[in-house]
């Protein structure tokens, strides 16, 4: 066989085998049985193209459903009965787990994966298309190895709004595109006051402004702050320079994922680095290039 002694294959994903071998016939027939008796656990069951006698085809086999178990092919010569062949071996791939499903531009986040046939050195890729197109990349790199422990760190260089679709490669296997796997990957992209975007914006004390955050996959619900330019992250807050609100502020106004709302009043001078918690993340990541910056006297 093409394939080799032992081989894998991928759920739902159907294949066009190569066999060769002595007296073949279009009568012959080919299942994949769990066990080692050709009637019964029977995973797969077809027809054989024989080109001629030395060389036969299996198009299209497909498995609807993986198995911790490996199969064993079994050969069915014109009228005779099937015949196990216990060197040609199979087990079937599926990826049945991955997680996170939710990712920041620039941040990196472990991912981990687990499914039957998972193991380290399988690779990974994100991609908006399919798995050719639209291929998100991590530092410039497309595609990353599983580790022993059957994870992969991942920063994404960009936010999308279209969500990027897990693609698995198992052994000689293509990539598999897993749907159900998605990942949302999120930025803030700047700010927005009386339809002008700025990533500066200088405003008076005491005033009430109703400002827009514009980015990808932003939503009603999520926290903003603005903390002293002199921070350099959002967590070392200080009692004597404290943040331009007592508490994160939820934002509101949910646009296309792309613009929320928040209403902000200063009431001390000073220049506010931006601070933006995405969901239910805990942890808010400074957005330094934006800022708020208070000036005059009340």
């Amino acid at each position: 066989s093409n394939k080799g002694q032992y081989s894998t294959m991928l759920v739902n994903e159907p294949e066009t085998w190569v066999i060769q071998g002595f007296g073949f016939s279009d009568k012959d027939k080919m299942r994949l049985v769990v066990g080692m008796d050709c009637h019964e656990n029977v995973m797969a069951e077809t027809d054989v193209y024989a080109t001629n006698p030395v060389e036969a085809y299996v198009k299209d086999l497909t498995i609807a459903q993986a198995s911790a178990s490996m199969m064993t092919l079994c050969w069915k010569f014109d009228e005779e009965d099937y015949t196990l062949m216990p060197k040609f071996t199979v087990t079937v791939n599926e990826v049945t787990s991955a997680a996170p499903a939710f990712a920041i531009q620039g941040i990196a986040r472990t991912f981990a994966y687990e499914g039957l046939g998972v193991k380290m050195g399988d690779r990974i890729r994100y991609a908006t298309g399919d798995c050719e197109h639209g291929v998100a990349l991590y530092d410039g790199i497309s595609d990353v190895k599983l580790s022993s422990d059957h994870t992969v760190s991942l920063k994404f260089d960009a936010a999308s709004l279209l969500p990027y679709k897990l693609c698995y490669k198992f052994d000689e296997e293509p990539y598999k595109q897993y749907e159900a796997f998605a990942v949302d990957v999120a930025t803030v992209t700047g700010m927005r006051y009386d339809g002008i975007d700025y990533a500066s914006l200088t405003l008076g004390l005491g005033v009430d402004y109703e400002i827009t955050v514009t980015g990808i996959n932003v939503h009603a619900g999520d926290r903003i702050q603005f903390v002293p330019s002199r921070y350099q992250d959002c967590q070392s807050i200080s009692a004597t320079n404290p943040p331009l609100f007592e508490t994160p502020v939820v934002v509101e106004g949910d646009v296309d994922k792309e613009s929320v709302k928040f209403t902000v009043k200063g009431e001390i001078s000073g220049s506010y680095k931006m601070c933006y918690a995405f969901g239910s993340e805990l942890e808010m990541v400074l957005y330094p290039d934006y800022t708020l910056v208070f000036q005059g006297v009340l």
